[in-house]
């Protein structure tokens, strides 16, 4: 694999997007195809999923270039038009302003099923695969009229125009496919190889003519000599489904869109690198190797990271500290050439927890816990357990997400609960949580028994197959666990004696009115409940000792 050809490291900012390892505001989902603007010096994503085409600049910023009232599937550039095969009735490709994203035109094709693959000739033509209806249509961009050019024996998920040998090269979504050619302008189908792979998704070619199939249930891209004659080469590994690759030929980058794993991977074909691991707890350690087609003529391979910190040598190590998404940076030099392999949000370091509140409790009273996550990614599925036994004898009542930024999850269960054993396990899954330190949930408990300054520990560390865990972004881990506490206090026992007396009535005097100590903790002194302490509480707890009043009723905080 290989990078990115630099005349200038400013020239270009070359961007792995990962969800989860994303960049935090990622607009990419359901990614089916990517194509790269020379002229304005950026990428485009179509998203199937909602039909929006995503464009990602220099400084990989993202924004929405066009929406789609359908799916948006394969996308072209030709010119300053940028070309789009839509999937909403009736099927269309969709024709935009390249600089502006203006529409210009719908060019509709009625009974088509399923478009697809897009690729231009030089004579003005446009050519569309329909992989339901196994065909491909020639547009003529003059005057939009089209035919059905030819009928290929497989389902046709790309196409790509090949001017050495004036044809058309598609291949299928089939297993051990075939690729073929379509002659132009004759449309005869021919066999050109039977691959050892199948399930091919996308087509791109290089500058050096060389194709590249993306097969998409093997997460493998596969690389072709010109002639598609020579046995494949397994270039790159470990993709979610990829889809409708597309080739910058500007500098030399495979751009393989994840259609699973909403992810676009930038892979340059001059220097990469691969690691042994991608996300831990701080401090992380990770273990870096260099690749490139010009080893072994690489005269210096030289890492920088974004902590400041740099390494030299093909296999380098190197320990993140702070917490976050880390960018890393590999140039190598061959002779007089320098390339640079960079990847931002590559490196996750995590520092995450999970966290159970602390209260202090009156017996008889009604408590919320609320449950924390600390998270450096996104979170799409939390796992929390809890066990609840201790001196302190709580009966659990429910759960809760109003509130929260889990409340729009739409998976929110206990997997398990056991009042005998005390112990619950929440789980929040199918939305998406922000980054940073967000209550998920509120869980419910009734004070049943205790004496002053007991205390139950509310540990997460799990039990049985019940355990902690945060999923999110393409990865799952154990969180940092912070454990909760409920402690238990008598209402009215200002000065913590453990009984409620006159010595009580006198200590929250001395506090309001003579500088004495407050009440510990202060919520035995707020008797009627009202948020603070004054004269009304020493009214409210006179009234209970000698006039028959009510009790007292004390907040839990």
């Amino acid at each position: 694999m290989k990078a990115v050809r630099f005349l200038s490291i400013a020239t270009i900012c070359v961007v792995v997007l990962l969800p989860v390892l994303a960049s935090a505001q990622s607009l990419i989902a359901t990614p089916e195809c990517v194509a790269y603007d020379s002229i304005q010096n950026r990428y485009f994503i179509s998203n199937a999923g909602n039909g929006r085409v995503i464009q990602i600049d220099s400084n990989g910023v993202e924004s929405i270039f066009w929406a789609s009232p359908g799916f948006a599937m394969s996308s072209h550039i030709k010119d300053n038009r940028f070309y789009i095969s839509t999937e909403f009735t009736p099927a269309a490709v969709v024709v935009l302003d390249l600089e502006t994203g203006a529409l210009i035109k719908r060019i509709v094709i009625p009974g088509s099923a399923q478009l697809d693959g897009l690729t231009t000739d030089t004579s003005g033509n446009l050519y569309v695969v329909d992989a339901n209806l196994r065909c491909i249509y020639q547009i003529d961009l003059d005057d939009d009229s089209y035919f059905k050019l030819a009928k290929v024996s497989l389902s046709p998920q790309d196409v790509i125009f090949d001017p050495a040998n004036n044809r058309l090269v598609v291949a299928g979504y089939t297993a051990n496919a075939r690729v073929e050619a379509v002659s132009l302008p004759t449309g005869i189908v021919t066999t050109i190889v039977q691959t050892p792979f199948g399930w091919i998704d996308g087509i791109a070619r290089d500058n050096q003519g060389r194709y590249y199939f993306s097969c998409g249930t093997e997460g493998n891209i596969y690389r072709y000599d010109s002639t598609l004659t020579n046995p494949p080469v397994l270039v790159s590994t470990g993709h979610s489904q990829p889809s409708n690759i597309g080739y910058d030929l500007k500098h030399d980058i495979l751009m393989v869109p994840n259609f699973n794993d909403a992810r676009v991977d930038f892979i340059g074909t001059n220097a990469d690198f691969t690691v042994d691991t991608r996300y831990g707890n701080l401090p992380l350690t990770v273990n870096f190797s260099g690749t490139s087609i010009n080893h072994p003529s690489v005269d210096a391979w030289n890492w920088s990271f974004d902590d400041g910190g740099t390494a030299t040598g093909r296999n380098a190590s190197h320990t993140f500290t702070n917490r976050g998404m880390h960018e890393v940076d590999l140039n190598i030099t061959v002779g007089s050439e320098t390339f640079l392999r960079r990847k931002k949000n590559f490196i996750c370091a995590l520092a995450d927890t999970s966290v159970a509140g602390e209260i202090n409790a009156p017996i008889g009273s009604k408590i919320s816990i609320p449950l924390y996550a600390s998270s450096t990614v996104y979170l799409t599925r939390m796992v929390v357990p809890m066990t609840y036994s201790g001196l302190v004898n709580l009966k659990f009542d429910s759960f809760s997400t109003a509130g929260c930024l889990t409340n729009d999850f739409p998976t929110k269960y206990l997997s398990f609960s056991n009042s005998t054993a005390r112990q619950l396990c929440l789980i929040l899954e199918g939305g998406q949580l922000v980054p940073g330190r967000n209550m998920i949930a509120k869980v419910y408990f009734s004070v049943v028994s205790g004496t002053t300054g007991q205390e139950t520990i509310l540990s997460l560390d799990g039990f049985g197959e019940n355990l902690p865990s945060f999923a999110g972004s393409g990865i799952s881990y154990t969180p940092d666990l912070a454990p909760g506490k409920v402690k238990i206090f008598v209402c009215g026992d200002a000065n913590g004696s453990g009984i409620t007396n006159i010595a009580d009535v006198t200590f929250i005097i001395n506090f309001l009115y003579k500088g004495g100590p407050p009440p510990v903790p202060p919520a035995s002194g707020d008797l009627n409940k009202s948020g603070n302490i004054n004269i009304q509480d020493v009214t409210y707890l006179i009234n209970f000792l000698y006039k028959g009043g009510p009790a007292p009723n004390c907040p839990a905080v």
